[in-house]
This record gives structure tokens, C-alpha cells and sequence, in this order.
């Protein structure tokens, strides 16, 4: 992505969205998750243009650009498809430290803080955490999207907009001896 210079707003991008570049790319195998040394999953640029752009949809009809999303997904593959679809939104994602399904018991303690402070207003998360966040108090009132429930048709609204200052990304620290901080990142 480059910046147009000498035109009225030079923060806005030329830019070949990442879905157009996955299409592109359609067959080819972008990312690779091993899940132990036996099992890996993976995700074609079709696969992957196909699943962001369906977050990217719902996002797009739910938040306004440069709202807050909490990711809380296991790792692998759902997690590049839920940041990559928040880019392709114009939300601010923001990943939080809890990744692996044993940890339900820490998501209070470690996600709580984080979404008080950064008052997201959406949660992308999958059906194993989904059933934890809806019955915790905490998190229950705040919309979500299981990425297991995707709309697969109609995906047809546009990448947004961006401009180069808008912000991207949240990542808060450990919170280990303190509470944790945000450091924001534009695109």
C-alpha cells in the first residue's frame, strides 16, 4: 500500500485489498496452522477471501468504521480470518491473550480489564468460547459472531475505505503487574 501524494488527502490509500490478492491467489495454500505433528489445516486464497469477507459483512452491518472488536478465538485459522476481516471492515481489532479453549476460566481475569478499558462493542469469537461469554455476565450483552456462523451467500458489500491514520489495531500488554495498556496501530 502506498499513500497518493499531491492530491487533497494524502492519507488515502491505493491499495489492492487483501481479498482481491487471495482471490488472486485462489488455489494457492496462504496459511498453514499445525496443529500437532500429525494434523494441519490450511486455508487457499479462495478459502480465506471467502471467510474474511463474510466477517467482514457482518461487521460492516453492525459497527460503524473505527469501532472496537474484541478477537477471542482459539489459535489457527479462524484468528487470520477474524483480524484480516476486521481490517477489511475499518473496526479496530483487538486480539486478546486468551487463544487456547482450556483457558475459559481466565477470560474474565485476563479480557476483562481490556474490554473495560477499550469499550469494544462487538466480540468475533467461535462456538466453544461463545457459550462461555454469553452466560458470563461481563460479556453477554455485548454482540458477537461465532465464525462458525457465517453467512455464506450475498457477500457483497465493498472493502471500506481507509485512510492511512485510521487505526487498525489495539494490542494491550500482559497486564502481569499492572493493568493492561492499549498501544493502537493505524493501517
Amino acid at each position: 500500500m502506498k499513500s497518493i501524494s499531491g492530491s487533497e488527502n494524502a492519507t488515502a490509500l491505493v491499495q489492492t485489498s487483501f481479498i482481491e490478492q487471495c482471490e488472486r491467489f485462489g488455489e494457492k495454500r496462504l496459511f498453514t496452522f499445525y496443529k500437532n505433528q500429525d494434523e494441519q489445516d490450511f486455508l487457499t486464497g479462495e478459502d480465506l477471501a471467502h471467510q474474511a469477507k463474510a466477517i467482514s459483512q457482518v461487521l460492516q452491518r453492525k459497527l460503524a468504521p473505527g469501532e472496537k472488536v474484541l478477537l477471542i478465538v482459539p489459535q489457527g485459522l479462524y484468528y487470520i480470518c477474524g483480524l484480516l476481516a476486521c481490517f477489511d471492515a475499518n473496526v479496530v481489532v483487538i486480539p486478546t491473550p486468551v487463544t487456547d479453549p482450556e483457558q475459559q476460566e481466565f477470560i474474565a481475569e485476563k479480557v476483562g480489564p481490556i474490554l473495560k478499558d477499550s469499550r469494544a462493542a462487538f466480540i468475533i469469537t467461535d462456538s466453544y468460547f461463545q457459550g462461555y461469554l454469553k452466560n458470563n455476565e461481563l460479556f453477554s450483552a455485548i454482540p458477537m459472531l461465532s465464525v462458525e456462523d457465517l453467512p455464506l451467500e450475498n457477500l457483497n458489500l465493498e472493502t471500506r475505505t481507509k485512510n492511512l491514520d485510521d487505526i487498525a489495531l489495539l494490542l494491550y500488554t500482559s497486564g502481569s503487574t499492572s493493568l493492561p495498556k492499549g498501544v493502537m496501530l493505524s493501517h
